[in-house]
C-alpha cells in the first residue's frame, strides 16, 4: 500500500514570515485588508492557514474596517469564526479606538485627557 500524505500548498512555506517582512519594510499600505487580517488571526489560530477565514471575513464585511467593527453575532456566524477568533479581533479593535481617541484629544484639546 502507498502511503498518503497531505503536505500543505508550497505557498504555506514561510508565508507567515513573508507576510510579516512585508509589514514590517513597508507598513500596512504596502499589503491588502485580507493580508493584515491575516497578521491578527495567526495569533488566534498558531499553526493554520488563516487565509480562508481573512477572505471570508473580508468577503462578508466588506474590509478590514468593516470586520474589526462588526458584531460579535455576526462574526461567529462565519465557520472557524469562534471566540479566540472574535476575542483577537475585538483586542485589535478596541486597540485602534484607544488610539483614535488619543489622537482626537490632542487635536481638540491640544493634550489627552486620557493619559
Amino acid at each position: 500500500m502507498q502511503r498518503v500524505t497531505t503536505r500543505a500548498p508550497s505557498y504555506l512555506a514561510d508565508h507567515r514570515k513573508r507576510l510579516r517582512e512585508r509589514f514590517n519594510s513597508g507598513g500596512a499600505a504596502a499589503i491588502p485588508d485580507y493580508e493584515l487580517l491575516e497578521l491578527v488571526l495567526f495569533r488566534a489560530i498558531p499553526r493554520q492557514d488563516v487565509k480562508p477565514l481573512a477572505r471570508a471575513l473580508i468577503d462578508t464585511f466588506r474590509d478590514f474596517n468593516g470586520v474589526l467593527s462588526a458584531p460579535t453575532g455576526q462574526l461567529t456566524k462565519i465557520k472557524r469564526c469562534g471566540p479566540t477568533v472574535v476575542t483577537e479581533l475585538k483586542i485589535a479593535s478596541s486597540s485602534f479606538c484607544r488610539c483614535t481617541d488619543v489622537y482626537l484629544c490632542t487635536i481638540a484639546l491640544g493634550k489627552c485627557h486620557c493619559e
